[in-house]
Protein backbone atom coordinates (compact mmCIF):
# COMPACT_ATOMS: atom_id res chain seq x y z
CA UNK A 1 0.00 0.00 0.00
CA UNK A 2 2.92 2.35 0.66
CA UNK A 3 3.98 2.09 -3.00
CA UNK A 4 0.49 2.87 -4.21
CA UNK A 5 0.26 5.93 -1.97
CA UNK A 6 3.74 7.35 -2.69
CA UNK A 7 4.69 6.39 -6.24
CA UNK A 8 1.30 5.46 -7.66
CA UNK A 9 -0.01 8.94 -6.89
CA UNK A 10 3.07 10.51 -8.47
CA UNK A 11 2.58 8.48 -11.64
CA UNK A 12 -1.02 9.62 -11.91
CA UNK A 13 0.04 13.25 -11.47
CA UNK A 14 2.65 12.85 -14.22
CA UNK A 15 0.06 11.33 -16.56
CA UNK A 16 -2.37 14.16 -15.82
CA UNK A 17 0.40 16.68 -16.52
CA UNK A 18 1.04 15.03 -19.88
CA UNK A 19 -2.67 14.95 -20.78
CA UNK A 20 -3.02 18.65 -19.95
CA UNK A 21 0.22 20.07 -21.37
CA UNK A 22 1.84 17.44 -23.62
CA UNK A 23 5.47 16.36 -23.50
CA UNK A 24 6.85 19.72 -24.64
CA UNK A 25 7.05 21.09 -21.08
CA UNK A 26 8.74 17.96 -19.70
CA UNK A 27 12.44 17.80 -18.90
CA UNK A 28 14.31 14.94 -20.63
CA UNK A 29 14.49 12.92 -17.42
CA UNK A 30 10.72 13.33 -16.97
CA UNK A 31 10.06 12.00 -20.47
CA UNK A 32 12.18 8.94 -19.70
CA UNK A 33 10.61 8.62 -16.27
CA UNK A 34 7.16 8.36 -17.85
CA UNK A 35 8.34 5.87 -20.47
CA UNK A 36 9.75 3.71 -17.69
CA UNK A 37 6.33 3.63 -15.99
CA UNK A 38 5.31 1.04 -18.58
CA UNK A 39 8.43 -1.10 -18.34
CA UNK A 40 9.41 -0.92 -14.65
CA UNK A 41 6.43 -1.49 -12.34
CA UNK A 42 6.28 -0.65 -8.63
CA UNK A 43 9.48 1.43 -8.66
CA UNK A 44 10.13 5.17 -8.44
CA UNK A 45 11.48 5.68 -11.97
CA UNK A 46 12.61 9.29 -11.45
CA UNK A 47 16.07 8.49 -10.01
CA UNK A 48 16.44 5.63 -12.52
CA UNK A 49 15.76 8.06 -15.38
CA UNK A 50 18.39 10.45 -14.01
CA UNK A 51 20.97 7.66 -13.73
CA UNK A 52 20.31 6.41 -17.25
CA UNK A 53 20.71 9.87 -18.79
CA UNK A 54 23.86 10.53 -16.75
CA UNK A 55 25.31 7.20 -17.87
CA UNK A 56 24.45 7.43 -21.58
CA UNK A 57 24.92 11.19 -21.88
CA UNK A 58 21.45 12.26 -23.04
CA UNK A 59 17.91 11.05 -23.61
CA UNK A 60 18.86 10.25 -27.21
CA UNK A 61 21.86 8.33 -25.89
CA UNK A 62 19.55 6.14 -23.83
CA UNK A 63 17.33 5.47 -26.86
CA UNK A 64 20.37 4.71 -29.03
CA UNK A 65 21.86 2.25 -26.53
CA UNK A 66 21.74 -1.41 -27.46
CA UNK A 67 19.65 -3.91 -25.53
CA UNK A 68 22.81 -5.46 -24.09
CA UNK A 69 24.12 -2.05 -22.97
CA UNK A 70 20.84 -1.29 -21.22
CA UNK A 71 20.83 -4.70 -19.54
CA UNK A 72 24.48 -4.26 -18.50
CA UNK A 73 23.39 -1.03 -16.84
CA UNK A 74 20.91 -3.04 -14.79
CA UNK A 75 17.60 -2.86 -16.63
CA UNK A 76 15.51 -5.97 -17.07
CA UNK A 77 15.30 -7.54 -20.51
CA UNK A 78 11.69 -6.37 -20.74
CA UNK A 79 12.63 -2.74 -20.00
CA UNK A 80 15.68 -2.80 -22.30
CA UNK A 81 13.65 -4.15 -25.23
CA UNK A 82 10.91 -1.59 -24.60
CA UNK A 83 13.33 1.36 -24.64
CA UNK A 84 15.19 0.07 -27.71
CA UNK A 85 11.91 -0.05 -29.63
CA UNK A 86 11.23 3.69 -29.28
CA UNK A 87 13.45 5.03 -32.11
CA UNK A 88 12.37 2.15 -34.34
CA UNK A 89 8.70 2.91 -33.69
CA UNK A 90 9.45 6.57 -34.49
CA UNK A 91 10.86 5.61 -37.89
CA UNK A 92 7.86 3.42 -38.69
CA UNK A 93 5.47 6.19 -37.65
CA UNK A 94 7.22 8.80 -39.80
CA UNK A 95 7.34 6.44 -42.79
CA UNK A 96 3.64 5.67 -42.43
CA UNK A 97 2.74 9.38 -42.22
CA UNK A 98 4.82 10.09 -45.30
CA UNK A 99 2.97 7.65 -47.54
CA UNK A 100 0.67 10.44 -48.70
CA UNK A 101 3.59 12.56 -49.92
CA UNK A 102 4.34 11.35 -53.42
CA UNK A 103 6.72 13.78 -55.09
CA UNK A 104 10.21 14.19 -53.60
CA UNK A 105 12.49 16.90 -54.97
CA UNK A 106 16.23 17.33 -54.44
CA UNK A 107 15.54 20.10 -51.92
CA UNK A 108 13.48 17.70 -49.81
CA UNK A 109 16.02 14.89 -49.66
CA UNK A 110 17.98 16.04 -46.61
CA UNK A 111 14.96 16.18 -44.32
CA UNK A 112 13.49 13.07 -45.94
CA UNK A 113 16.56 10.97 -45.22
CA UNK A 114 17.17 12.34 -41.72
CA UNK A 115 14.16 10.43 -40.45
CA UNK A 116 15.61 7.19 -41.81
CA UNK A 117 18.60 7.43 -39.50
CA UNK A 118 16.83 7.93 -36.19
CA UNK A 119 18.55 5.67 -33.68
CA UNK A 120 21.30 4.53 -36.08
CA UNK A 121 24.68 4.36 -34.37
CA UNK A 122 26.70 2.57 -37.06
CA UNK A 123 27.30 3.49 -40.70
CA UNK A 124 24.16 2.77 -42.66
CA UNK A 125 23.25 3.17 -46.34
CA UNK A 126 19.74 3.80 -47.69
CA UNK A 127 18.60 4.14 -51.31
CA UNK A 128 15.48 5.94 -52.47
CA UNK A 129 13.97 5.00 -55.83
CA UNK A 130 11.79 7.45 -57.77
CA UNK A 131 9.78 7.35 -60.97
CA UNK A 132 10.02 9.78 -63.89
CA UNK A 133 7.78 12.28 -62.06
CA UNK A 134 9.88 12.21 -58.90
CA UNK A 135 7.41 10.10 -56.96
CA UNK A 136 8.70 7.73 -54.31
CA UNK A 137 8.59 4.10 -55.37
CA UNK A 138 10.49 2.61 -52.45
CA UNK A 139 13.16 3.39 -49.90
CA UNK A 140 15.37 0.43 -49.06
CA UNK A 141 18.19 -0.23 -46.56
CA UNK A 142 21.24 -1.20 -48.62
CA UNK A 143 23.93 -2.11 -46.11
CA UNK A 144 25.43 -1.30 -42.73
CA UNK A 145 28.95 -1.26 -41.37
CA UNK A 146 32.02 -0.21 -43.34
CA UNK A 147 31.33 2.38 -46.05
CA UNK A 148 33.71 2.74 -48.98
CA UNK A 149 33.72 2.74 -52.76
CA UNK A 150 34.82 -0.91 -52.67
CA UNK A 151 32.10 -2.13 -50.29
CA UNK A 152 29.00 -0.32 -51.57
CA UNK A 153 26.80 -2.95 -53.30
CA UNK A 154 26.30 -1.05 -56.56
CA UNK A 155 24.78 -4.02 -58.36
CA UNK A 156 22.20 -4.43 -55.61
CA UNK A 157 21.21 -0.77 -55.97
CA UNK A 158 20.92 -1.07 -59.76
CA UNK A 159 18.93 -4.31 -59.55
CA UNK A 160 16.52 -2.76 -57.05
CA UNK A 161 16.13 0.28 -59.31
CA UNK A 162 15.29 -1.95 -62.27
CA UNK A 163 12.86 -4.08 -60.24
CA UNK A 164 11.04 -0.97 -59.00
CA UNK A 165 11.08 0.56 -62.51
CA UNK A 166 12.79 3.65 -61.16
CA UNK A 167 14.17 6.45 -63.29
CA UNK A 168 16.36 8.00 -60.62
CA UNK A 169 18.04 7.03 -57.37
CA UNK A 170 19.00 9.03 -54.29
CA UNK A 171 21.54 7.59 -51.87
CA UNK A 172 22.15 8.50 -48.25
CA UNK A 173 24.53 7.35 -45.57
CA UNK A 174 25.37 8.58 -42.10
CA UNK A 175 28.52 9.73 -40.34
CA UNK A 176 28.20 8.45 -36.75
CA UNK A 177 31.32 10.49 -35.89
CA UNK A 178 29.20 13.63 -36.16
CA UNK A 179 31.05 15.41 -38.99
CA UNK A 180 28.85 16.15 -41.99
CA UNK A 181 31.77 16.95 -44.30
CA UNK A 182 32.29 14.49 -47.19
CA UNK A 183 35.39 12.33 -47.27
CA UNK A 184 37.33 11.30 -50.35
CA UNK A 185 35.62 7.91 -50.26
CA UNK A 186 32.21 9.64 -50.18
CA UNK A 187 33.14 11.48 -53.38
CA UNK A 188 34.39 8.24 -54.95
CA UNK A 189 31.15 6.43 -54.14
CA UNK A 190 29.13 9.27 -55.67
CA UNK A 191 31.17 9.23 -58.90
CA UNK A 192 31.07 5.46 -59.19
CA UNK A 193 27.35 5.11 -58.53
CA UNK A 194 26.51 7.94 -60.94
CA UNK A 195 28.54 6.30 -63.72
CA UNK A 196 27.07 2.85 -63.12
CA UNK A 197 23.52 4.19 -63.08
CA UNK A 198 24.12 6.12 -66.29
CA UNK A 199 25.05 2.92 -68.13
CA UNK A 200 21.54 1.65 -67.30
CA UNK A 201 19.81 4.90 -68.35
CA UNK A 202 19.26 5.79 -64.71
CA UNK A 203 20.30 8.97 -62.93
CA UNK A 204 21.65 9.80 -59.50
CA UNK A 205 19.43 12.48 -57.99
CA UNK A 206 21.77 13.11 -55.06
CA UNK A 207 23.92 11.55 -52.36
CA UNK A 208 23.18 12.85 -48.88
CA UNK A 209 25.33 12.66 -45.74
CA UNK A 210 23.47 12.59 -42.44
CA UNK A 211 25.30 13.55 -39.23
CA UNK A 212 23.06 14.01 -36.21
CA UNK A 213 20.68 16.87 -36.97
CA UNK A 214 22.76 18.06 -39.93
CA UNK A 215 22.78 16.92 -43.54
CA UNK A 216 24.78 17.76 -46.64
CA UNK A 217 24.42 17.15 -50.38
CA UNK A 218 27.60 15.65 -51.81
CA UNK A 219 26.37 16.43 -55.32
CA UNK A 220 25.99 20.10 -54.37
CA UNK A 221 29.58 20.12 -53.13
CA UNK A 222 30.83 18.46 -56.30
CA UNK A 223 28.80 20.82 -58.51
CA UNK A 224 30.38 23.82 -56.78
CA UNK A 225 33.78 22.31 -57.53
CA UNK A 226 32.77 21.78 -61.15
CA UNK A 227 33.00 18.00 -60.84
CA UNK A 228 29.36 17.02 -61.17
CA UNK A 229 26.38 17.86 -63.33
CA UNK A 230 22.85 16.94 -62.33
CA UNK A 231 20.60 14.83 -64.49
CA UNK A 232 17.88 16.64 -66.39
Amino acid sequence: MAYKHEHGGHRERMKDKYIKFGLEIFEPHEVLEMILFYAVPRVDTNPLAHRLIDHFGSLAGVFDASISQLMDFGLSKNAAVFISMIPKISRIYIDDKRQKRQVITRDMLGEYFQDKFIGRTEEYIVALFLDAKGRELSCVPISSGNFSAATVPYEKIINLAILSRAKSVALAHNHPSGSVLPSEKDIDVTYTLSEKLETMSLSLLDHIIIAGDEYLSICDCMARMGDFSFAD
